[in-house]
Parts: C-alpha cells; structure tokens; sequence
C-alpha cells in the first residue's frame, strides 16, 4: 500500500476530476495538502492531535519586529551618511545589504520538506527576500544613473525591471502576498517610464491618459489569466488585483479629465466582459468588477452629458437605479452560472 505523501496527487486529480477544485489550481491544492500532511505526520514536528505551540507567532512577531529595528537603523544611518560617500562606497553597501538578506532569505526558508511547509518560515524568507530584491534594485538605479546620467528615465526603468525579475524569483522562493505586490509595482513602473518617457516620441498619437489605460487594463488582465493557471498562491489577492487594475484602467480618462467618452466606453465594455465571464466561470471578483462598473458609469455618463442639470435629487436617483439595476444583473448571472447543467 503506497504512503499517503505517494497518493498526494492523485487526492488533488480526484478533487479535480469531481469538480470540487479548479484544474488551474492543482499546484496550490498540492501545496495545502503537503503543508497539512507535514503539521500531522508523526515525528515531523507538533504530535498530530496537539495544537499548535502558541509561542510560534511570538517568534514571527520577533523575528519581523526585529527585522525592521535593524533595517531602519541601517536606513537612518545611510540617510546621514549617504551624500559623503563615494560611488564605490555606495554600491558596496547596497550590494552586501542585498547578498545578506537573500542569504538570510534562504536559511530561513530551509531546504527540507518540513521546513519548506512551515508557513512561518515561508512568510519571514518572504520578506527577507523582498527587502534583498528592494536593495537590489536601488543598485541597479545607481548604476544606471552613474553610467547614463543625461536619461533620467533609464535608471527608474531598470530599476523596475530589477524588481519584476527578481521579485518573481523571490516569489517563487517564498511565495506571499508582499511578494506579488513588488513584482506588480515592478511591471508599472516599468511600463510607466517606458510609455510616459522612453517611447513618448514613438506613441506621440496616442492620448497620454489612453496610453495608460491601455497599461493598467493589460496588466489587470495578465494578473487575472495568471491567477487562473493557479500562478499565485494567493489566489483571491491576484484576482482581486486583477479586478482593481482593470477597473482603474477603464475609468482612467475619467479619472484623467480627458477623453471621458472613451473612459465610458471601455467601463461598460470591461463591465459586461466581467459579467459574462462571471457567468460561465464564477468567482466574485469577477461579478464585483461588472457591478461597480455599472454603477459608476450610468451616473457619470448622465451628469457629464447633461451637464449637471439633474440636481442633487436626480444624480441620487440615477445612481440609485443604476446600482439597483447591475445588482439584479449580477444576482442573474449568479443564479444562471449556480444552475446543473442540463
């Protein structure tokens, strides 16, 4: 009779097969289950019916407090001393700062199974390595600003590229929602200054607020498709991302002031995408983004054609009946996708 570690994945292929977890999410649920298998088998750390020691998070709460107390000495040391030292001298600490965070990453993570399942561990390497890929980048603008000081855009550029590559490197080390965060902040800040800076001359037809828009939907949808191959451990944060930046994308011209049609259009159209897909595949996420959408687009439409004459009464009225009704369009489309099929 094969050991229940051996059988872990065909556990997840049965789930999968029965419908009950999402094909995308098979490395997650192999993942979940290892972590439980590690907390009770016997002899791999607390006795399987005990409960979980509770000095643990004791020792999380340390480890990040004193973490911090250290980094911030450092930060104000540096901030005092910084404008004297020399270029050598600055690269020097930046690059030692980097090394021995991400050493000090890897040693917490450990190397075995028991230890790669600690979810302490995994939440400290998370870190440690988010501050090493932090440092890191800091090098890489220096560097760049050193070599090419006449392009200002260059050094925030590659600083951004610095934090996705490394930032998914770390990710992948330890995952952890601060992980994914820098890995975000890096692709918008690169294409950001790659738009806004580097290629202005290139895209000189396109609307700066439209060019941007264009970035932060493209990268909500990518963060989407992603947590859908079961990418991110974090499963609902991506998604919930996903939602944020393709929302901020559609109402973009809205926000900007400029080309406000074009900020309609794409609300509704990114609104009844969400609902559609919401209704073959689930997730409220995915219903949380149409509705919003909805509800912000009909009154901001109203308003900005009728130049205001509604009143106070009216623009309440209209926002009113434009929640109530992509509230009804969402509660639909839950119970259409909730119906057996057949």
């Amino acid at each position: 009779m094969t050991s229940r570690q051996r059988s872990l994945p065909e556990i997840v292929d049965a789930l999968i097969a029965a419908g009950l977890v999402d094909a995308g999410r098979r490395a997650a649920a192999l993942d979940v289950l290892a972590a439980d298998e590690a907390a009770v088998e016997p002899g791999a750390g607390a006795p399987a019916s005990g409960p979980v020691p509770q000095h643990r998070w004791w020792v999380e709460v340390a480890g990040y407090v004193g973490g911090a107390m250290v980094l911030a000495s450092v930060a104000v040391l540096l901030a005092q001393t910084w404008s004297d030292l020399s270029f050598g001298a600055q690269s020097g600490l930046l690059v030692v700062v980097s090394l021995t965070l991400a050493v000090a990453a890897g040693m917490v993570r450990g190397r075995d199974a028991e230890d790669r399942a600690d979810p302490v561990r995994r939440r400290l390497a998370a870190t440690l390595g988010t501050a090493a890929v932090l440092a890191a980048s800091g090098l890489s603008a220096l560097v760049v600003d050193r070599v090419l000081h006449d392009y200002t855009a260059w050094p925030g550029a590659v600083a951004g590229v610095v934090l996705t590559v490394g930032g998914l490197l770390a990710y992948r080390h330890a995952p952890s929602v601060i992980g994914q965060g820098v890995v975000l902040w890096g692709v918008i800040q690169t294409a950001v200054l790659v738009l806004e800076d580097l290629a202005r001359d290139a895209f000189d037809v396109v609307p700066a607020n439209l060019d941007v828009a264009a970035l932060l939907l493209l990268t909500g949808l990518a963060w989407w498709w992603l947590a859908s191959r079961g990418t991110w451990r974090e499963d609902v944060v991506a998604r919930v991302i996903g939602a944020m930046l393709l929302g901020l994308g559609s109402q973009w011209p809205v926000i900007d002031g400029e080309h406000r049609e074009w900020g309609y259009a794409l609300s509704v159209a990114v609104a009844v995408a969400a609902l559609v897909v919401y209704q073959r595949h689930g997730h409220w996420s995915r219903s949380a983004l149409g509705i919003t959408l909805l509800a912000l687009t009909v009154p901001e439409a109203l308003i900005d054609w009728t130049d205001g004459a509604l009143g106070g009464a009216g623009i309440l009225l209209v926002c009113g009946l434009a929640l109530l009704g992509a509230a009804t369009a969402g509660l639909g489309l839950r119970r259409r996708s909730e119906e057996p099929a057949g």
